[in-house]
């Protein structure tokens, strides 16, 4: 009314519009994705936070807990004992796995066909299926050679593709996801089935179809080591994943919503990092409580009881109130740390940090995950352990030992994890679909002429009973 201009309202309605813009990215398998500003926020904060869960599967594959390199036979106190407890707090139980899982959920909630087949389904079994043949064999012959001896493991031939189960998961869950969708069929009923199938897992923890796939004696055995991870048709621990990710693409975004609207992300910098800060805080000092619940003896992958070494999630039935309790707790824990976590990362400052962080890990995070399973890098870990301080550790000597082993493993997903996955998508994923594509063009061409002699076969018929 008095002829000046409002820069507030101008400076909102910017920030509205560009709120409302999309803007293109790609997802972990290269394919082209449209996203609002807000979503990019989201996303760059859900794969910068997956990529710490994938670096945390790394250090305990690396076998770097939780007594430093005991299992080796070497001096019990090479690893101060607050790196081990910091490793046991984040990466010992299933919170990195459930990390990872419920990020690539996540990622897949937020696109319209999450609930029917895509290109991405058919590129997510093509690697599945290359990963067993014929990448498994060429490994298998490339682990003889002397440079292949250095770099891949000898005790699994090459061939041992186990980490292709969570490929599997994603598959059969976008089946469960198009047959709720097409049917209308509530997803708390599939979820309780899902719930079901857990508990009343049979004691061994795995169903197996056939064995040694390293060197399959037959065409139905490799057939079955090609379709199935290691020749196991389904396993206990796989299910707790599919639940999660059925789960999460069904309600996740809403939850995650609904808590961010109740506590929205500051303008402040200084609050971003006090709320980053107290989430993280939160979940390390959970997962450190569980940790000293679960594990009380030596500390191995499976949840055990609180009594004694019994491993309890891979093979006892539930069938006891405590059965349940341990359960429960072996779910819901590792999810509240991975929320909190997620948390922690959105609400923290430094936003191009995490685009950057995200630009790498969605370039990198599933080449990474299938590749490592085929590499030495324990063995390099413990070897960088070692040329940091390798008995009678001081406390600078174990934060310097976090460092390298952290940069080791960082090394690694930006050379092997990347050259991977740039192998899988961009040589792999194209090469079978233009195959695919030629195979089926011709085949409709053959069709075709087909049903022209046919036809010219028939006319002339007509043509001679008329005469």
């Amino acid at each position: 009314p008095n002829g000046k201009v409002n820069f507030m309202e101008l400076k909102a309605a910017a920030a509205a519009l560009l709120d409302g813009e999309e803007h293109e990215a790609l997802d972990s398998l290269g394919l082209a994705r449209l996203y609002s500003q807000e979503q990019m926020a989201a996303k760059n904060a859900i794969e910068t936070a997956s990529g710490s869960f994938l670096l945390g599967m790394l250090f305990y594959h690396g076998a770097w807990w939780p007594y430093g390199a005991q299992p080796l036979g070497l001096c019990l106190d090479c690893t101060p004992s607050w790196v081990i407890r910091i490793l046991q707090a984040v990466v010992v139980n299933e919170t990195c796995l459930y990390g990872f899982v419920v990020g690539s959920a996540l990622m897949v909630s937020s696109q319209a066909d999450c609930f029917a087949f895509s290109v991405r389904d058919g590129a997510t079994l093509i690697v599945y299926l290359f990963q067993y043949c014929p990448w498994g064999f060429f490994l298998m012959w490339f682990s003889h050679s002397e440079v292949g001896s250095d770099l891949i493991p000898g005790d699994t031939g090459g061939v041992a593709q186990y980490s292709r189960w969570y490929l599997l998961m994603i598959l059969v869950t976008k089946v469960l996801l198009v047959l709720t969708k097409r049917s209308n069929f509530p997803p708390s009923i599939v979820l309780a089935l899902l719930v079901v199938g857990l508990v009343s897992f049979r004691e061994s923890g795995r169903i197996r179809a056939t064995s040694d796939c390293v060197k399959p004696t037959g065409l139905i055995q490799f057939l079955l080591c090609w379709v199935l991870p290691e020749g196991i048709m389904v396993e206990r621990k796989w299910v707790s994943p599919m639940l999660l990710y059925y789960a999460t693409i069904m309600y996740g975004q809403a939850m995650a919503g609904r808590a961010f609207k109740c506590l929205p992300r500051p303008q402040a910098t200084s609050w971003r990092v006090v709320y980053g800060v107290a989430c993280y805080t939160l979940s390390a000092l959970l997962g450190r409580w569980y940790i000293g619940f679960v594990y009380p003896t030596d500390g191995t992958e499976t949840v055990e009881w609180p009594d004694g070494a019994v491993a309890f999630v891979s093979n006892p039935r539930v069938d006891n109130h405590l059965a349940v309790i341990m359960l429960t707790m072996a779910i819901t824990v590792p999810v509240v740390q991975v929320a909190l976590v997620f948390a922690a990362v959105y609400y923290g400052p430094g936003d191009r940090a995490k685009q950057v962080a995200a630009s790498w890990v969605s370039a990198t995070m599933l080449g990474t995950y299938l590749i490592s399973e085929n590499l030495n890098f324990g063995n390099w870990v413990v070897q960088v352990i070692f040329m940091v301080c390798n008995c009678q550790c001081s406390d600078m000597h174990g934060l310097a030992q976090l460092a390298a082993a952290g940069m080791l493993l960082i090394v690694v997903s930006l050379s092997f994890g990347l050259l991977y996955q740039m192998l899988l998508l961009r040589v792999v994923v194209p090469s079978v679909l233009r195959g695919i594509s030629w195979l089926s063009e011709r085949i409709k061409a053959a069709l075709r002429s087909s049903d022209g002699r046919l036809s010219d076969a028939s006319e002339s018929d007509i043509e001679s009973s008329q005469e």
